[in-house]
């Protein structure tokens, strides 16, 4: 009968629809699995990528970290300057510890004799009412005479001692002296220095000049 055919069919097609859709995913299945057997290689490779050029960059930047810090090491070598200053701190506090002068020509502006007795004259002429007078009128106030008083028993201490040592020692306390006090450029700067003293500088009689 034709109403049972109706009714017979949608079973066999339902059915037919079921077994190809069965058949397709058995096929892609199939197909996943000849594509993973057929290219391993390739698929390592890609897994492998990621690693191993990371690794390469890696070593390139060591390399040259290393072959720069070897140019680094080679100029600190052939620079003398480097090597000063990598010296021990004992030297660079022994250097600083030594004033040293602007120029050849203040070092040799530097005496080299002092006189005991004008230190005398000047200390204890700071102590007294006019030289204490003087400093109100020049400085506006009273001054320590201390450093008067040093520097005369400073050169009492140099009497004792050799004239070459006693000569470098005068000329350290100046150059100290002139450390504390000088600053700034100076009308001393325009002097050309003497390589030699000078010698009987007033013996001549002027009026015969």
């Amino acid at each position: 009968m034709a109403w049972w055919r109706f009714w017979a069919d949608p079973p066999a097609t339902q059915d037919g629809s079921n077994g190809a859709a069965q058949s397709s995913a058995e096929l892609a299945a199939l197909s996943a699995t000849t594509l993973t057997n057929r290219h391993p290689a390739e698929q390592r490779d890609t897994t492998m990528k990621p690693d191993v050029s990371p690794r390469k960059e890696n070593d390139t930047i060591d390399s040259d970290v290393e072959a720069f810090l070897a140019e680094l090491a080679a100029d600190d070598l052939s620079d003398p300057t480097a090597r000063q200053a990598s010296s021990p701190k004992a030297s660079s506090t022994k250097q600083s510890s030594t004033p040293q002068p602007s120029s050849a020509l203040a070092e040799s502006l530097l005496p080299t004799t002092m006189s005991c007795r004008q230190a005398f004259d000047q200390a204890f002429y700071c102590q007294s009412v006019g030289g204490q007078f003087n400093n109100v009128y020049r400085y506006g106030g009273l001054r320590d005479c201390a450093e008067n008083w040093s520097a005369w028993m400073f050169c009492m201490r140099t009497r004792s001692q050799p004239e070459k040592q006693r000569r470098e020692l005068i000329r350290e306390h100046y150059r100290q002296r002139a450390e504390k006090y000088r600053t700034g450029p100076s009308s001393e700067d325009v002097w050309e220095a003497r390589t030699e003293l000078v010698q009987a500088a007033f013996h001549k009689d002027p009026d015969a000049l």
